[in-house]
């Protein structure tokens, strides 16, 4: 990654943007509430349906080529 950066300063200016946009003064003044992971509730009627038919087939496979 750090070579698509090009030069010493282009990898310099990046780290010195993303370490002051990673301090919380910062965030709290841009009112940015950081990364945050959704949670999304789990249908797990939905994935036994996905499920069900591989585990009735069972185990398969096959030699790889070449």
């Amino acid at each position: 990654m750090l070579r698509a950066l090009g030069t010493s300063f282009d990898r310099l200016t990046f780290l010195i943007t993303g370490a002051y946009f990673l301090s919380p003064e910062v965030s709290e003044l841009l009112r940015y509430p950081g990364q945050r992971a959704l949670r999304t509730p789990v249908d797990y009627d939905a994935v036994a349906r996905l499920i069900t038919p591989v585990e009735e087939r069972g185990a398969s496979s096959r030699e790889p080529e070449g």
